[in-house]
């Protein structure tokens, strides 16, 4: 048979196809998918690819018909199961995904539009020295709450002391002189040496402690320090986990979000605060480099690593105005809170990422998606999840009504890699990856993938935390996070006087 014979016959194929619904039945038990674990496989990529489609000013969407998307034939299609060559897919729980991109108009979606110029701003602007630009996230409020929490624990326990200059107040100057120590011990990587040893004077110590304050009187506001009012905490728990440091840890976070408008591309991702104390909320995650900590959600610039939001994981609150939805659509929707309707884009893991959030956030939040999903979703079937006779460096596209993108790749024997976007609206392969033919979904998802993770590894490298079992000292996590952001944050603000 010739190949026009065999072009021909497939041809026709196709056409027929085209009339039967290739998705019914339940999936089968395949060895071969690939297992998706509960968090991100770092093993993928993706490049911004805008597209144009026709934006309906009265309405206020964007116009996509059926008739839009394009279902010519190809010569890519030699290389796609007879399976795959159909008008559309339709998943379990009836979401099509038609095979074709959409044909190119005019406009820029919408939600590509960035509406917000990134950069330092407010206060953070007039800020001139790195104490400056260190106070705009740690306020004053903030130092004098823990100035008051903390004498009102040293009243309690001075009692204990036979001498009332060993248990004397502290002050604003003094609780700064205490973080600054930390910082420099930090900067020596001497979280793990005795404070004995740190403050030797015969050279083998840390010179400059010494001259701030002495190791007794350091052990001491360690201590002591408090970033709550312990009178009444009892009755506090019992509506909220985390009443030891909320205030101090929302005015922080308030403070990061006020000082800098992130670029356009973020990511949101899970950082676990090394931690082995007493907390009830305290997590275990064994791929984790620490273990044993507690988990905090963050939201980071993709370019520069800084963190913008952040959210305590305090598992199941007690019933009343703390409890809060933990599933991850509900997580990511309360972070990108600050940033709605400006146009930005999200990268997120498997944990994230799923096609009503996408859809959500595209619709109502005026943002887009980008991020690796799990197989076992309802809107995906198993043409899409098996790897079953796929060669390696194959991508098959699905583009919905919705405007999301799902790409299945192929990048090495038995393995596939899946994602979603609403930014990108092309079947696009990035030429710069040759004979990988990674599609530009999964380059771009590579670029912006390792924020948070990089921000997390900037800030263990000098870390301040010291080996204690006191809950109260969770709160010095607030310093190792602030001790990056402080030294981004002049960098930026030095390039812009």
């Amino acid at each position: 048979m010739d190949d026009f014979e065999k072009r021909r016959i497939e041809s026709y194929l196709e056409e027929t196809d085209q009339i039967i619904e290739v998705w019914g039945g339940e999936s089968s038990g395949d060895e071969n998918v690939v297992e998706n674990d509960n968090r991100s496989d770092h093993d993928t990529d993706s490049e911004q690819s805008v597209y144009d489609l026709e934006y309906d000013h009265e309405r206020d969407e964007i116009m996509v018909n059926e008739k839009d998307f394009d279902n010519s034939y190809n010569e890519l299609d030699d290389d796609v199961p007879l399976s795959m060559r159909v008008q559309y897919f339709v998943g379990k729980d009836g979401t099509k995904w038609f095979r074709k991109k959409p044909t190119q108009n005019i406009r820029t979606i919408q939600q590509n539009l960035v509406t917000e110029k990134s950069g330092v701003k407010g206060v953070a602007k007039n800020a001139k020295s790195e104490i400056e630009s260190w106070e705009i996230f740690f306020s004053n409020p903030i130092i004098e709450t823990i100035v008051k929490c903390t004498n009102i624990y040293i009243a309690k326990v001075r009692s204990n002391f036979a001498r009332d200059r060993d248990a004397l107040d502290t002050n604003n100057r003094e609780i700064k002189a205490l973080i600054g120590c930390l910082y420099i011990i930090g900067a020596i990587k001497g979280g793990h040496r005795s404070t004995l040893d740190l403050w030797k004077t015969d050279g083998l110590g840390a010179e400059l402690l010494p001259c701030v304050m002495s190791e007794k009187r350091f052990q001491f506001l360690l201590r002591c320090i408090r970033f709550d009012d312990i009178r009444g905490r009892d009755e506090r728990t019992k509506v909220d986990k985390i009443t030891h440091i909320r205030w101090v840890f929302e005015h922080f976070v308030d403070n990061c979000k006020n000082a800098y408008s992130v670029p356009e591309y973020i990511t949101i991702d899970e950082k676990l605060q090394a931690f082995r104390g007493r907390c009830s909320f305290k997590m275990y995650i064994p791929n984790k480099p620490a273990k044993y900590g507690i988990k905090i959600f963050a939201v980071c610039d993709a370019i520069n690593f800084y963190t913008s939001n952040l959210e305590i994981y305090a598992g199941v609150q007690p019933d009343g105005p703390f409890k809060l939805d933990n599933s991850a659509s509900s997580v990511v929707k309360r972070l990108v809170q600050p940033i709605r309707n400006t146009g930005r884009n999200i990268t997120t893991d498997n944990w994230f990422t799923s096609v009503p959030l996408a859809i959500d956030l595209f619709n109502n939040y005026k943002l887009t998606l980008v991020g690796t999903i799990r197989k076992n979703k309802r809107q995906l079937k198993i043409e899409f999840t098996s790897t079953k006779s796929r060669p390696i460096y194959t991508s098959y596209f699905g583009f919905s009504e919705d405007k999301v993108t799902i790409v299945s790749y192929t990048p090495k024997k038995n393995k596939i890699v899946l994602l979603l976007s609403t930014m990108h609206h092309s079947s696009t392969i990035d030429e710069s990856t040759k004979e990988m033919k990674k599609p530009e979904i999964i380059t771009f998802y590579n670029c912006t993938k390792g924020a948070v993770d990089t921000m997390d590894k900037k800030t263990e490298n000098y870390t301040v935390a010291r080996k204690s079992l006191n809950n109260n000292n969770n709160c010095i996590m607030l310093i190792i996070v602030l001790f990056f952001k402080t030294k981004r944050t002049f960098i930026l603000l030095l390039s812009l006087s």
